[in-house]
C-alpha cells in the first residue's frame, strides 16, 4: 500500500522583447511525501513472510529558460533549457532470498533528474508544407531502470547512475497535389550508461543486484534510427461522398533489452498499416489491415541463456483486419 502526495507551486513570465523575439523563464517548487507498507516474502521459508513501513520525503526547485525568434514570416528559431524529474518510489522484495538477507537500501529508490538543452527549427515553405528539426541533449543524473535483484532474480527500481542521451529529430508533412498528403519523420539518438552510482556499485559487491552492470551500454529499449512514413489520398465522388486511401510505415532499428550484462539486441523491424474509407457528412466507414507484413517484431526479450524457459519477450500485435463504423447524430 502506497500512499504519495505532492505539493507544488509554479509559473512562467514571458518578455516579449520585440514582435520577433521573445523569452521565457519558469520555476516549479515541488514537496513530495512517500509511505509504504508492506507485507511480503517467501511463505515456504520460516518468518520469510514480514511486515515493513518505510518513507521518505523530497523538495527542491526545477527551472525552465525558452527563447525563440521569428526569423521571417514562415521560420521559428527557439532554444530551450530545463530541468526534468521523475519521483522515487518502492520495490516490493523479500527480507533475505535464500538465506542471504537483502540490502535494505533495495526497498527504496530515489528520484532522478534530467537537464534538458533543445535547438530548433521550425516553419513552413512553398505554403504546403511545414517542417521542424530540432537537436537535443539530456544529461541523465540518479537514473532509475529496472534490473534483476536478489538471488531470486526480482524484478526491482535501481538508481544505476548518470547517463546521457543526444540526438535528432526531423519531421514535415505537406501536399503533394489538392488530393494527397503526406509526412514523414526521422530520429537519430545516441545514448549510453556513462557511470555507475554508488548505490548500484553496492548492489553489485553484495549480491543484491543479480546480474552485473558496466558503464557505457546503450539505454534499454531506445533505438538509434526511427522512421515513420505516411499517405493519404482524398477522392471526391460525384454524390458528395469522399473517399480517403491511407497507409503509412514505421522502422525501429535494433535496441538492447537491458542494461546488464546479459543483454540482447532485439531486431530491427518495419511495421506497415493500410486502410480506406468512405466518408460522409454524418458517416464514415473504414476498413484497415495493421502489421500488413504480419511482422514478428520483438519490442523487448529476457536473455534465454540466463532465464531458459523463464524468458519472456513483448511482442508486436500481429496482422489485424477489419471494419470500424461511425455515425454522427
Amino acid at each position: 500500500r502506497n500512499e504519495f502526495t505532492d505539493r507544488a507551486v509554479f509559473g512562467e513570465l514571458t518578455w516579449n522583447i520585440t514582435d520577433r523575439w521573445q523569452i521565457t523563464g519558469g520555476v516549479r517548487y515541488y514537496d513530495q511525501d512517500f509511505k509504504t507498507r508492506q507485507v511480503g516474502g517467501l511463505e515456504f521459508v520460516p518468518d520469510g513472510v514480514t511486515e515493513r513501513s518505510l518513507k521518505f520525503d523530497d523538495s527542491d526547485s526545477l527551472f525552465k529558460f525558452n527563447t525563440s525568434y521569428q526569423l521571417g514570416d514562415n521560420t521559428n528559431l527557439y532554444a530551450v533549457w530545463s530541468e526534468g524529474f521523475r519521483r522515487g518510489g518502492a520495490n516490493g522484495l523479500p527480507n533475505e532470498a535464500f538465506g542471504e538477507p537483502v540490502n535494505p537500501g533495495a526497498f527504496l529508490y530515489e528520484p532522478d533528474t534530467t537537464e534538458n538543452l533543445e535547438l530548433g527549427v521550425k516553419g513552413s515553405f512553398g505554403d504546403s508544407y511545414q517542417y521542424n528539426v530540432a537537436l537535443y541533449d539530456i544529461q541523465w543524473d540518479n537514473l532509475q531502470s529496472n534490473l534483476s535483484c536478489t538471488g531470486l532474480g526480482l524484478l526491482c527500481v535501481i538508481n544505476v547512475g548518470e547517463a546521457t542521451s543526444r540526438g535528432l529529430e526531423a519531421d514535415i508533412k505537406g501536399q503533394f497535389t489538392d488530393n494527397l498528403v503526406f509526412s514523414a519523420a526521422y530520429s537519430y539518438n545516441d545514448s549510453e550508461l556513462d557511470s555507475l552510482s554508488s548505490t548500484l556499485r553496492e548492489f553489485l559487491a553484495d549480491g543484491t543486484s543479480f546480474v552485473g552492470v558496466v558503464p557505457g551500454v546503450s539505454l534499454p529499449g531506445a533505438p538509434e534510427h526511427s522512421i515513420y512514413l505516411g499517405a493519404n489520398y482524398y477522392q471526391q465522388l460525384s454524390n458528395g461522398m469522399e473517399i480517403n486511401y491511407g497507409i503509412n510505415g514505421s522502422f525501429r532499428s535494433e535496441v538492447e533489452s537491458s542494461l546488464e550484462v546479459t543483454s540482447i539486441e532485439v531486431d530491427a523491424y518495419w511495421m506497415w498499416n493500410a486502410g480506406i474509407a468512405l466518408v460522409t457528412d454524418r458517416w464514415m466507414v473504414r476498413g484497415f489491415i495493421n502489421n500488413i507484413a504480419d511482422e514478428r517484431g520483438l519490442m523487448g526479450a529476457d536473455s534465454v541463456a540466463l532465464w531458459g524457459p523463464r524468458a519472456n519477450a513483448v511482442v508486436s500485435t500481429p496482422r489485424t483486419y477489419g471494419l470500424t463504423a461511425r455515425y454522427t447524430f
